[in-house]
């Protein structure tokens, strides 16, 4: 289950282009939907030197795709690049305008800066680094305000009068906790919305990436950091992955409806789960190999036994998350992807849902970019999609563009 299921639920009604059609009818009168690249759009940017970033190492580890996109009411984007300190700048027709570096008030660049999460009253701001602090600023760079957080923060939206949602996590009295909160920016009051316990066990598996073992199974907590959140017609929307729930606030944090996704009915057998745990136990034993005799191997070997007596526990299906990303599309509609087996597979299986219930069922493809569908890197604005995405097939060269799509 790696790839994407495209799922797409129609909140809301909206114009899809300039004759009116709405979303819902074109979905159900064009069973593929073509995702084609805009050729007018960012024309004659030299992408080696705008996307140098692209070769960034950290060890042997490449890191120069990392890269995240914000398209802001205007149309303009801007570009966040990972462990580069910058922000590359583009106007509505994605024409490189120029680098943006934040500075502090004495005119010095601030270093390890995060990505752009979002915009609000004009300014551009950032996710939390180490430390929590975010930054607001200007397309010079300049910090107009900050604010420091006391937990990590997954995503960030923006919602009106002058409120972000975060989702976040942090370790609260010897257990994990995942929450939603709304922040007011001037205040920096957190008035947190959900939450959720858990008790800790954690095992830390290659390329930075943790598998979660619960009572209730492996894979959960990784799902539950992938809440998917919008902001619709002054509500919140918020989507819980593991149980198939979204439910809307208002922006003091009331809750207002609860829904349940009709096709959160998936499960992970006890087979499956028994083979991804032996994946990352047959990981570390290449690892033991490496580093034999040391109190690094005596740690691993600690975690191995750990694994392995998970893994001989396991006897029952647990359930499957309803989808990996949420993103919310220009007519409001919410779009969830789900996991598919095929990592390879660049078409996406599409069903349309509204307030109504199911509505029809399409497929989404692209043949010249291989999809990378998360909200920081495809953006959904004006009928328009805006992605940081690799050319398909790409034969040398630095593959990554800035593009916009069309639906067809």
């Amino acid at each position: 289950m790696k790839k994407v299921i495209l799922i797409i639920i129609t909140i809301l009604a909206g114009l899809f282009s300039a004759n009116a059609q709405t979303l819902k009818d074109f979905y159900k009168q064009n069973p593929v939907l073509q995702l084609t690249a805009d050729e007018t759009y960012a024309k004659g940017n030299d992408w080696d030197k705008v996307f140098d970033s692209y070769y960034d190492k950290v060890g042997d580890r490449p890191i120069g795709n990392r890269k995240t996109l914000t398209v802001t009411e205007d149309g303009s984007a801007l570009v966040s690049h990972y462990n580069r300190n910058r922000y590359s700048l583009f106007d509505k027709d994605g024409k490189f305008i120029k680098d943006i570096v934040i500075k502090d008030k004495m005119g010095k660049a601030i270093s390890n800066v995060k990505p752009v999460k979002g915009c609000i009253n004009g300014y551009f701001y950032t996710q939390p680094d180490n430390m929590g602090k975010m930054y607001f600023f200007d397309i010079e760079g300049n910090i107009i305000d900050e604010l420091t957080l006391s937990y990590s923060a997954n995503r960030i939206i923006t919602l009106s009068d002058n409120k972000i949602a975060v989702s976040g996590s942090t370790s609260w009295k010897g257990k994990d906790k995942y929450f939603i909160s709304i922040i007011d920016i001037n205040t920096g009051k957190d008035n947190i919305i959900w939450e959720l316990l858990e008790d800790k066990n954690k095992y830390s598996i290659n390329e930075g990436k943790t598998v979660i073992i619960t009572p209730t199974g492996m894979l959960t907590t990784m799902a539950r950091k992938e809440v998917g959140m919008a902001y619709i017609d002054n509500l919140l929307y918020v989507s819980l992955p593991l149980t198939g729930e979204i439910l809307t606030y208002d922006i003091y944090g009331n809750v207002k409806s609860k829904a349940k996704m009709t096709w959160a009915d998936k499960y992970i057998s006890a087979e499956e789960q028994k083979e991804f745990l032996q994946k990352i136990i047959d990981s570390y034993k290449e690892n033991l190999k490496d580093h034999p005799n040391s109190e690094f191997a005596k740690h691993l070997q600690s975690l191995i036994d750990k694994l392995e007596s998970s893994r001989d526990e396991i006897k029952d299906s647990i359930p499957a998350p309803a989808f990996s990303t949420m993103i919310k599309d220009s007519d409001n509609n919410l779009l969830f992807f789900e996991y598919l087996e095929d990592e390879e597979q660049n078409r996406f299986n599409v069903w349309v849902y509204n307030d109504k219930g199911y509505t029809c069922k399409n497929s989404l493809q692209c043949e010249s970019y291989k999809l990378a569908i998360t909200p920081s890197k495809l953006v959904f604005h004006n009928g328009y999609i805006y992605g940081i995405q690799e050319i398909n097939g790409a034969k040398g060269g630095m593959p990554t563009r800035l593009v916009r799509f069309k639906i067809k």
